[in-house]
């Protein structure tokens, strides 16, 4: 069964012009301060997360029908807006981003088992969109919960769990749009192992370069 990727990842690839540098900047800026990252985490949700919920609202559909150029405006207004909320609430902000971040895990593993065990998925007696917020609610309390005990280590995961997962689907979305022209993304299972294949490839490639700067460091300290 192919599933279709969902409003978030639409959004990611919409505005790929956005959401790859910034991805990018995640993965590899994950060791700067923390009120950096979370500034540039909140535009990144702000365009992936925050925007597809408004889409799912009529009013937001119609205005942006009337007035097709609005909607790239009202995209990076909501993705400033949500950065200076968690840059002005910064005490708090980690716990946001732990909730957001496992909440985007939560989206993750919903749409992994609707391509490994779709029988089981659509058996749920509930609307897919509830289905949803139920993954995204219960992987997020469960970030926020952790983010707060352990702040520097869990935003410095989470941004690069973040970027490394947004380029991985912005390659698969080039792979089938622009290499191999098709019309629209879907995820086979070919498409899914290959985005799991790249996630881990960019985590591992970058826990490594960071892994033997802090090795040669260590060695000149003790020098």
């Amino acid at each position: 069964m192919e599933i279709q990727l969902d409003a978030m990842m639409n959004s990611l690839i919409t505005y790929w012009w956005l959401t790859l540098p910034l991805a990018a900047f995640l993965l590899f800026g994950h060791k700067m301060a923390p009120r950096v990252i979370i500034t540039a985490f909140g535009f990144y949700v702000g365009l992936t997360v925050v925007v597809p919920i408004l889409r799912d609202l009529e009013a937001y559909n119609n205005l942006v029908q009337e007035r097709p150029g609005l909607e790239a405006g009202i995209s990076l207004i909501v993705g400033v807006a949500v950065a200076a909320l968690l840059y002005t609430v910064y005490a708090t902000a980690i716990a946001v981003l732990g909730f957001l971040g496992g909440g985007l895990l939560g989206l993750g593993v919903w749409y992994a088992l609707g391509i490994m065990v779709p029988d089981l998925i659509e058996g749920i007696p509930i609307s897919p969109n509830y289905v949803r917020l139920i993954f995204f609610g219960v992987f997020g309390a469960l970030g926020a919960v952790i983010a707060a005990t352990r702040r520097e280590s869990v935003s410095s995961a989470l941004a690069m769990v973040a970027g490394a997962g947004g380029i991985a689907f912005l390659i698969v979305g080039a792979v089938q749009l622009k290499l191999l022209n098709q019309e629209r993304i879907e995820m086979t299972p070919f498409y899914n192992f290959l985005l799991l294949a790249i996630f881990v490839a960019l985590v591992l490639m970058v826990y490594t370069i960071f892994d033997r700067k802090k090795g040669n460091v260590r060695r000149k300290s003790e020098a």
